[in-house]
């Protein structure tokens, strides 16, 4: 049986109908899946828009706890369910110029996972972050990964027996920006943040 619904994550109200409507269905999963990614431009060289940073927020942030909220108690009360969230290597260091709300919501995204993983860790409920790093619809780069093996990736760790709480890739451009957390910001700016 194929059930379809609509909901913009952005919008608290949206999940609670959504959610409201899979629950009275019956359709409680037991893996939610959260990619949502607004990444607006909301600063440039006169001006912060803080409405665009909200909405990132919105989206990745609150959207994400939203439904976390919504299924959290189900999931407690059987034991079992995995909270996936998709964030970014961006939360390591900041890549993205002119987009102050992308990577700190995904890094507060980040963060809320880690503390729901600490107090629920001996629930049977599961909270895992992935950090990719570029992604691109056509071949791998040596620094990216396609959307095509994120998806395999995110399979595999679902799939998996034993799921690692937090998971970054590809392997190279995740050590690199590891490395570029020691390089100054006055020296980043300068030669890497352009």
């Amino acid at each position: 049986k194929f059930i379809y619904t609509r909901c913009d994550v952005g919008r608290s109200d949206d999940i609670r109908r959504t959610a409201s409507e899979m629950k009275d269905r019956g359709f409680i999963p037991y893996v939610f899946i959260f990619n949502a990614g607004g990444a607006t431009d909301d600063a440039d060289d006169k001006r912060l828009d803080l409405s665009k940073v909200r909405e990132n927020f919105n989206l990745n942030l609150f959207g994400t706890l939203g439904w976390v909220e919504e299924f959290l108690p189900a999931c407690l009360e059987r034991k079992s369910g995995v909270f996936l969230a998709v964030s970014s290597l961006s939360v390591l260091r900041e890549n993205h110029k002119g987009r102050i709300g992308y990577s700190s919501s995904k890094a507060a995204f980040s963060k809320a996972f880690e503390n729901l993983r600490i107090q629920y860790h001996a629930t049977g409920v599961e909270f895992i972050t992935v950090h990719p790093g570029r992604m691109s619809a056509g071949k791998d780069s040596f620094l990216g990964t396609t959307y095509a093996a994120a998806a395999r990736i995110i399979v595999s760790i679902v799939l998996g027996n034993r799921h690692k709480k937090v998971v970054n890739f590809p392997f190279i451009q995740h050590q690199l920006t590891r490395l570029l957390r020691i390089i100054p910001d006055r020296l980043f700016f300068r030669f890497i943040f352009k």
